[in-house]
């Protein structure tokens, strides 16, 4: 059998169902004010970096990802992972050549929805990230409450650019679920 036959079943299943609904309905505010308490009082050296700002945005986006990406799984037959490895594929070639290739779009749509929700998250990044650390939502945040409209236009502006392919991309696909 495939390391994935097992991907529907199981503790690791439950665990990942459980971090998507717990960390799911948390708002962004909370996840990062609990990593600030945490590197500061547990370990400060990683108070403000890089590394504790990844960190949040994967509590707090990989629900998102999940929700799509578990469900195009779970859709490729364990039969046909089965039926490859019967043919003489290895159990990675397996997955890679029929489960991954099934749950692609699937990948691609979770792919987008992060994407998008990174484009414009403003609390983490804010309290998280290291100083100087300049993302397109801060910049724009910063100029809108100095009333400063005309400066955080074309941030604005950018961040509609860079949602529009990917709004394009699940309208896409959407549509081709549908049949149309």
């Amino acid at each position: 059998m495939g390391w994935l036959s097992v991907r529907a079943t199981g503790r690791f299943q439950r665990i990942l169902e459980a971090c998507h609904y717990y960390v799911g309905s948390l708002p962004g505010v909370v996840v990062a004010l609990a990593l600030v308490t945490i590197t500061v009082r547990v370990v400060l050296p990683l108070y403000q970096t890089a590394a504790t700002l990844l960190l949040a945005y994967a509590l707090l986006f990989l629900p998102r990802a999940l929700v799509g990406l578990r469900s195009s799984i779970a859709q490729a037959p364990v039969e046909l992972e089965r039926a490859a490895m019967a043919l003489g594929r290895t159990p990675v070639q397996a997955v890679s050549q029929i489960t991954m290739r099934l749950a692609a779009p699937g990948a691609a749509a979770s792919v987008a929805l992060v994407a998008l929700g990174i484009t414009n998250e403003l609390t983490a990044t804010l309290m998280l990230a290291p100083n100087g650390t300049r993302t397109l939502a801060t910049e724009f945040w910063a100029l809108t409450s100095e009333i400063d409209y005309a400066a955080a236009a074309p941030y604005a502006l950018m961040m509609v650019v860079l949602s529009l392919p990917l709004t394009l991309l699940l309208y896409a696909q959407s549509k081709r679920i549908i049949g149309r």
